[in-house]
């Protein structure tokens, strides 16, 4: 039985935990395939050890104590709240949290991979030996960060969700290194969030499709020295092409075959039918309402590009798409 984590992640507490040598003490919040897992793969190394785990859950405690029922070094504790999630999100878990304490024991590796993380990562910091190591998985849940300012060496090991902290001062060279890395993480994380918003995507390939468009009927009219009215034909296909295979792929996340023909003409056709609307209202609203052409353009793109944006999603990449024989 395998952690819940990637092989990145795995990696990096294989690596951790053979660190401390011939011995390792562990504490876990939260029992699962990690218990299983890494105990396994130190006896594998031959490393000494004792891995304490607190578990909420009496149904997943049962199936775990199956599996490791033969490992005396390992505690696996039941700290029972009830097994229903709202139960265990609503009420304070106090004794899961507190329950390592009562132990009197001190850790090399402590691992928060359960419920109350924030108050997991606070009492763990009075559970650790000498140059110990907090583990948290899933850091990439922003709101379990206020706990990280406890540990003066703070870092994140991996973007995909694990951190590290220890209360041992690294050095002012290497906080300004984590505190810019840090940094570069929430962006990171701020970025990734924003771009699974369908119209951020939306956008996005909207923009590629005319920068494209832009770039190549530049390369074409100055480099090859393309008639400019064929650069703008071939660049339009250009980037209806770039549009669609975006439009599909990236923001609707649309990766059927079977209908790429049909989807192919409704994204052409609608590609024209704007073209022909924009040069009709441009004309309208420049040539006959005297508006500036910069503010008109600017007000037509944004109105064509919010009602593309819903034939797009409810009617062409869709598994309702009004070309469906199902429908």
């Amino acid at each position: 039985m395998k952690p819940q984590m990637s092989a990145k992640e795995i990696g990096a507490i294989e690596s951790l935990l053979l660190s401390y040598g011939l011995r390792v003490d562990v504490l876990e919040w939260g029992s699962g395939g990690s218990t299983v897992y890494f105990t396994q793969f130190l006896r594998n190394k031959g490393v000494s050890y004792t891995w304490t785990s607190i578990e909420y859950n009496k149904i997943w405690y049962e199936r775990i104590k199956d599996l490791v029922r033969s490992d005396k070094n390992i505690s696996l504790i039941l700290v029972d709240v009830g097994n229903t999630e709202l139960k265990q999100r609503s009420i304070p878990m106090n004794e899961y949290v507190a329950y390592p304490a009562v132990l009197g024991k001190k850790y090399d590796v402590i691992l928060v991979d359960g419920r109350k993380r924030r108050r997991c990562l606070v009492e763990a910091s009075k559970l650790l030996k000498p140059n110990g190591t907090v583990l948290l998985h899933d850091a990439r849940r922003t709101y379990y960060h206020c706990a990280f300012s406890i540990y003066l060496d703070s870092q994140m090991l991996l973007w995909s969700g694990l951190w590290q902290g220890r209360l041992e001062n690294p050095g002012f060279v290497q906080r300004a290194i984590n505190l810019i890395l840090y940094g570069c993480f929430r962006v990171y994380t701020f970025s990734f969030r924003l771009i699974r918003w369908s119209p951020i995507r939306y956008l996005i390939s909207g923009g590629s499709a005319a920068t494209v468009n832009l770039i190549l009927l530049f390369v074409l009219v100055h480099f090859f020295y393309v008639w400019y009215l064929l650069a703008a034909i071939v660049t339009f296909i250009a980037g209806i092409c770039v549009s669609l295979i975006m439009q599909k792929y990236f923001t609707f996340k649309d990766y059927t075959k079977d209908k790429i023909t049909q989807q192919t003409t409704f994204h052409l056709g609608l590609q024209i039918f704007n073209l022909g609307l924009n040069t009709l209202l441009m004309y309208i609203s420049v040539g006959m309402l005297h508006i500036h052409y910069i503010i008109a353009q600017v007000l037509i793109a944004g109105t064509i590009s919010v009602y593309s944006f819903f034939i797009y999603k409810h009617l062409v990449f869709t598994p309702d798409a009004i070309y469906n024989e199902n429908t």
